[in-house]
């Protein structure tokens, strides 16, 4: 299992990490919604994937006529959480609100984040 969060903590999810695809987007409506060069996200059968607590801090957006795309931030922090896709029965969720770094930044040479403390 692996789980994340959003910055403040208030909402908090797991998923099985096996059961899901990372990718990393670099198309227009991706960058654009990220504020960045790409969006890393991992994809999860929703039937792997779990809230564990502040589901209802949870605010999503996106556009209304594309229905599979959009957002879920935190209302409390502004982070970037995963959004349920019901539709197609799937969870996308941002590589960087998980607990550990993910296999794909791992594989690119990515630096482990630094190691904070707490306030």
């Amino acid at each position: 299992m692996a789980q994340g969060r959003c910055l403040c903590g208030e909402v908090a999810f797991e998923l099985v990490r096996a059961a899901g695809r990372e990718m990393e987007c670099h198309c227009s409506r991706c960058r654009r919604a990220h504020s960045s060069v790409h969006a890393s996200s991992i994809f999860v059968d929703a039937r792997k994937f779990r809230w564990l607590r502040g589901e209802e801090q949870v605010s999503n957006g996106g556009l209304p006529q594309d229905c599979h795309f959009g957002s879920a931030l935190c209302r409390s922090c502004g982070s970037a959480l995963p959004r349920v896709v019901r539709s197609v029965g799937i969870v996308v969720v941002p590589s960087g609100a998980l607990e550990r770094m993910s296999p794909c930044a791992q594989a690119h040479g990515c630096a482990p984040p630094p190691q904070v403390a707490e306030h």
